[in-house]
């Protein structure tokens, strides 16, 4: 057998079994315990358990009188470049750690070329020996792309054990992360291959236990490597007993310790996520959430288990500030968790959770505030639910819009009147009838379709006539927007941006521009360019917006929800109270139908903030405004609804939360149908709901 395939966590099970009989019955258990699948005894399994036995048992005479200092020296520095290690030669020594040094070495027996990291104890004591023999058996349990591969192993002839690992040529991971500049969502896309390969450990009954940037590699090629196993425990050892704080503390790192392993309480994949939690606040914020001021037990405590973290956006650089507010601070917060139980259950739970980060989607980090996940949704799918009703959306609403502005504009100059005209003409050419793609049934088109070709006639008929064409391709980019075709959307409204800049004719049709750019860029959570956006579109409303032209509130609302979606709550709430303030103070309808939304904006943020009394009397009112201006069945109805399911499910008023869920959940069926996704939100809470309801009733 060679020695690269020896079976090594057979060979820790089999150690494990014996290490702790009485000498004169370990020959017995051997030749028992030693045997292969026909029954014949592996010799070579024996002689392996065998030499970790005897380092076992030379540990045991080092602890006794021997000073440890000068142990440690005897089997540290002996080696030189060139000495022979089993299979391998010394290339040169690589680094040291708590448990011993790493060397780099080659293949010594020609059996082919291969760079490997040698590791052998630095001091032979008993609990180190065992801990050597562990990181061998979990090593030979992992075979994943993101985990240093276990090659080798063994005892060299001092009776010092070895174990022999895949090379890593790189960095550590913020180092690399700085070196190379990498943006937030880089360094997001890095720190989930650490998920996945942690995960992956945990999957399979390892907790690592040392996390921290000098163990997590990131290779030329982007690729991410976990290193030293040297601590790590096999959850499913019950009987293991655990070290004592004292004991542990040397062989730790403080700075990325949980609070359980510095006060001696059970270990658990919680440990490692809470360690994931200090790897990702300094990936994302740049230092540490909390320095270790006195290197003493009580100091390390005190930091670890007492200290509260800042919020990583209000210790960053300032242009990373606005990206980490919200979701972010809570998913790092949520890692970080002093109680083990409020943390992520495991790598992969954390990951999942930046990865719906990423799409966009509610995060189990928030999920405390139900309101923020209605929230989400509505902002993603505020308009969407017209996408039945495009072509009448097109026909009719961009049509009035430019209609209204043609009445606002008329005592401008007959120019401005001419220009709207033919804008609302060539809105009702494209979209009232005519077919521009010219297919016989223009019923088929798709909505992707029938935009598109708007956008291409609109580019091709209109190059003359650079403000027609700005006013329609904002318009076409908003309805991009509107069904969720943002890739669409943008190109769109940037164009019509920049001939509204070029010209400099239209100051509110390039307020208007600026509007729409924010709220896209606000869905796709482009939470700084939405903000300047929205900022300069309010600037340009107060220059030249006349009465009857102010669009302040449409953009102050707009401004309320990236506020709110940053963490900015406070700031949120009195923004959207502005903005109910001035529809109260306009009695049109229209001044009502969007009052019924702002309110439902401001009980989301007022449940977000905990006070649920004020959101439920806000969402009362929503709820009666949304039925009596748009009717019982709008969808709406349906997400205020939702909202207020929120506040009985805080008061564990479970009846009627599912009493409001249902209708909720009936009126989205009827009015989106029943594949809308958020239909599929509501249906998983209701079933959570009448689990709730049935279990407080029995």
């Amino acid at each position: 057998m060679r020695p690269d395939s020896t079976d090594w966590a057979r060979v820790g099970d089999v150690f494990d079994a014996v290490a702790d009989l009485p000498p004169d019955a370990r020959a017995d258990a051997l030749d028992r315990l030693c045997r292969s699948a026909d029954g014949h005894l592996d010799t070579h399994l024996r002689a392996e358990v065998e030499s970790l036995l005897a380092a076992d048992t030379t540990a045991d005479l080092f602890g006794e009188g021997m000073d440890t200092d000068h142990a440690a020296a005897l089997v540290s520095d002996a080696a030189v470049t060139g000495e022979r290690v089993g299979a391998w030669r010394v290339v040169r020594e690589i680094g040291r750690g708590g448990m011993g040094r790493v060397d780099l070495v080659e293949r010594a027996d020609g059996a082919y070329r291969q760079a490997a990291a040698l590791k052998r104890l630095g001091l032979v004591a008993g609990e180190r020996v065992r801990l050597f023999v562990r990181e061998r058996q979990i090593l030979a349990r992992l075979k994943h792309p993101g985990i240093a591969r276990l090659l080798d192993g063994g005892v060299t002839a001092q009776g010092v054990p070895y174990l022999v690992m895949e090379y890593v040529e790189g960095e550590p991971l913020t180092a690399y992360a700085d070196a190379h500049d990498l943006s937030l969502d880089a360094r997001i896309a890095l720190f989930l291959q650490v998920c996945d390969a942690v995960g992956y450990a945990h999957r399979h009954l390892v907790v690592h236990r040392d996390l921290k940037p000098s163990n997590v590699f990131v290779t030329e090629e982007g690729d991410v490597k976990l290193l030293d196993f040297g601590i790590a425990r096999l959850l499913d050892e019950a009987t293991e007993v655990e070290a004592s704080v004292e004991t542990a503390l040397p062989m730790l790192t403080p700075e990325y310790a949980a609070p359980e392993q510095v006060t001696g309480e059970p270990i658990t994949t919680a440990t490692d996520v809470y360690a994931l939690g200090v790897l990702l606040y300094e990936l994302l914020a740049g230092t540490r959430p909390y320095a270790i001021q006195r290197a003493t037990l009580s100091g390390i405590v005190a930091a670890v288990r007492d200290a509260q973290p800042p919020l990583p956006s209000t210790v960053t650089r300032e242009a990373r500030r606005r990206a980490l507010r919200g979701d972010l601070d809570t998913i790092v917060m949520k890692a970080l968790a002093k109680d083990p139980a409020r943390r992520y259950g495991a790598a992969e739970d954390l990951g999942a959770d930046l990865r719906r980060f990423q799409r966009g989607d509610p995060v189990v980090a928030r999920t405390p505030t139900v309101g923020y996940r209605a929230r989400r949704f509505v902002g993603r799918h505020r308009v969407g639910v017209a996408t039945t009703v495009l072509v009448t959306l097109l026909a009719i609403g961009a049509t009035a819009f430019y209609t209204s502005r043609l009445a606002a504009e008329r005592d401008r100059a007959e120019r401005s009147a001419t220009r709207a005209e033919r804008t609302a003409d060539f809105l009702e050419g494209i979209f009232a009838g005519s077919d521009p793609t010219g297919a016989s049934n223009p019923d088929s088109l798709s909505a992707r379709e029938l935009l598109d070709a708007g956008a291409a006639k609109a580019r091709a008929d209109l190059a003359q006539e650079p403000l027609v064409l700005a006013q329609m391709l904002g318009t076409i980019g908003r309805v991009y927007r509107a069904v969720g075709l943002y890739d669409a959307s943008e190109p769109a409204l940037r164009d019509a941006l920049g001939l509204f800049e070029a010209t400099g004719e239209d100051p509110l049709g390039h307020r208007d521009a600026l509007l729409e750019l924010a709220n896209l860029q606000y869905r796709k959570e482009a939470y700084p360019q939405a903000d300047r956006f929205a900022r300069e579109a309010l600037r340009l409303d107060s220059l030249y917006a006349r009465p009857g032209e102010s669009e302040r509130l449409a953009i102050l609302n707009t401004i309320g929800l990236i506020l709110s979606d940053t963490g900015e709550l406070e700031e949120a709430v009195r923004v959207i109270r502005e903005v109910i303030a001035g529809r109260r103070a306009d009695d049109s309808e229209e001044a009502r139908v969007d009052l019924g939304v702002n309110l439902n904006n401001l009980g989301l943020i007022l449940i977000d903030l905990e006070r649920f009394d004020e959101a439920e009397l806000i969402l009362d009112e929503a709820i009666a405004l949304c039925i009596e201006t748009r009717g019982a069945d709008h969808p709406y109805v349906a997400f205020a609804l939702n909202s207020r399911v929120a506040i009985h499910q805080h008061r564990r008023d479970f009846a009627r939360a599912v009493v409001d869920q249902e209708r909720s959940v009936a009126i989205g069926e009827t009015a989106l149908g029943r594949d809308h996704p958020f239909l599929t939100y509501a249906r998983a809470n209701l079933t959570d709901l009448l689990a709730m309801r049935d279990s407080v009733g029995r």
